[in-house]
């Protein structure tokens, strides 16, 4: 009988595919004690998906399904850090997997009247050993980041009742 033990892919029940170096009977008795490695990740707005130029930040709620096998990080990435920002990632294990969790969006002032910009927020998570687990998207939210610079003066046509900004002879 070979004694090498070889990694195999396979899945448990609610679980992601992960790689298994100790054998199938340490698989089976985590899927018949309904254990996975990954448990499901809820995240969750508390509030409106606005923030604001002047720094108006929300909240995002982070609760796992159930007690993890092994450490996660669940971290945030904003898809315009001209509009947005996130706070560090969250780092869940075995003694405080219940508790709160939340990772903050704050707007950015980006000094441009561009108006209201929309821009999105991923969350992902993965197991914090090893360094470079692969991350997994667990989430992904629409922001609207509310301007607060007054827009600029362009000329007599942005008046009520103002001629044209420019013309062009013929």
């Amino acid at each position: 009988m070979n004694n090498t033990v070889r990694p195999r892919s396979y899945s448990l029940p609610h679980t992601r595919p992960v790689r298994e170096y100790v054998g199938w009977p340490v698989a089976l008795a985590l899927a018949a004690a309904g254990c996975g490695v990954l448990p499901d990740v809820t995240v969750t707005a508390q509030g409106d998906t606005i923030t604001s130029e002047g720094g108006g930040s929300v909240t995002l709620a982070v609760e796992l399904s159930h007690k993890p096998l092994a450490a996660l990080d669940v971290y945030a990435v904003s898809s315009s850090t001209r509009e947005a920002s996130v706070s560090g990632p969250v780092h869940i294990d075995q003694i405080n997997w219940s508790a709160q969790h939340g990772i903050v969006v704050t707007g950015e002032d980006d000094l441009l009247s561009d108006g209201d910009v929309a821009y999105e927020v991923s969350v992902f998570a993965r197991l914090s050993h090893p360094p470079g687990s692969p991350a997994e998207q667990v989430a992904v939210f629409r922001f609207v980041n509310r301007d607060d610079d007054a827009p600029e003066f362009q000329g007599l046509g942005d008046l009520p009742g103002g001629a044209p900004r420019a013309t062009s002879a013929r």
